[in-house]
This record gives C-alpha cells, structure tokens and sequence, in this order.
C-alpha cells in the first residue's frame, strides 16, 4: 500500500481526516486517484482493497484448518462427483 496511514477520502491533517469535514458530505466530495493504495477509506472504514486482503487471508487459514471433508461431515457421504449427499439419499 502506497499510504498505510492516509484517508483516501478526506481532508485537512496528517492523516487526511477530519470529525467535522468526513468523506460524502459537503463540501467533501473527492478522493484519492488510486483508492486500492491506500488502508483507509475516510479515516475510519477499510478500503475494498484491505478488505479483500483479510477475507483472503480468513479464507485460506480456514481451509488450511479443514483437514478433510469427512470429519466435518461424518455422517454424509461424498459421491464422484464430490457433492455432499446424506447416507440415506445415497
């Protein structure tokens, strides 16, 4: 990220944020050329940048948790296919 600590959306200070001037209201109405570079949105809110890194990083550590399908679902059945069925569909 080019500015960890910036708002993309915002004014005034070191940090591009002010409680009296936020993001979408007037008279603020512009942002950052390039919000995907930036953490912070308006000083409070991710960016959709950030955002998809954390659910990436959620995401992957959960499926690196599941260690197979079976002990999650010990009482289903999984066909060639690999879709779930219950025993008794089968």
């Amino acid at each position: 990220f080019k500015e960890a600590l910036k708002a993309c959306c915002g004014t005034g200070g070191l940090y591009n944020f002010n409680f009296s001037r936020v993001c979408g209201y007037p008279p603020l109405r512009q942002c950052c050329n390039d919000p995907s570079s930036y953490m912070s949105w308006d000083g409070i809110h991710y960016t959709e940048a950030v955002n998809r890194l954390i659910a990436n990083v959620v995401f992957e550590e959960l499926m690196n948790s599941i260690h197979s399908l079976n002990n999650l679902c010990p009482a289903s059945t999984i066909n060639k296919l690999r879709m779930i069925y219950p025993k008794s569909e089968m």
